[in-house]
């Protein structure tokens, strides 16, 4: 099973700034955009190492901002 403890410490670090910035927080469309390209390159064919890593990095991302905007609804989590 995977330790989310750091995920957790990150999204409680992110939960002590301004909650109306943490709720209106999205990628730009640039970032948008190359994820969308990178998933969809992914569905046709494998990626190359800097594309897994740059896919990679995106998903962590948005888990984190996940988990601090969740913890705005519920502070227990």
């Amino acid at each position: 099973m995977a330790d989310y403890k750091t995920a957790h410490q990150f999204s409680d670090l992110i939960d002590g700034l301004n909650p109306t910035q943490i709720k209106a927080f999205k990628a730009s469309k640039e970032q948008q955009m190359t994820l969308v390209f990178l998933i969809e390159k992914s569905k046709e064919s494998p990626l190359n190492a800097l594309e897994k890593e740059e896919l990679d990095y995106y998903i962590s991302l948005e888990r984190f901002i996940c988990l601090a905007k969740i913890n705005l609804r519920d502070p227990s989590v």
